[in-house]
């Protein structure tokens, strides 16, 4: 079984991480942000590390309110 990807609590996801994880695919994920920001200025991204599953994730929220 593969090792899961962004489990580094120390290794933010930036940019650079994610074209190391992504390869390329990553162009896919930023038409994807640009679309949230393009159609839906009111929507914000925030990366979170979360510890039960030891892993970032990419939270999508509209005012509190989690959208993805």
């Amino acid at each position: 079984m593969d090792k899961p990807c962004l489990s580094n609590k120390d290794e933010y996801p930036d940019d650079e991480v994610l074209s190391r994880h992504l390869g390329e695919v990553k162009c896919t994920w930023d038409s994807f942000l640009a679309f949230l920001t393009e159609d839906h200025p009111s929507f914000s991204t925030e990366w979170r590390y979360y510890n039960d599953g030891k892993s970032w994730l990419c939270k999508v929220t509209h005012k509190k309110k989690t959208v993805c």
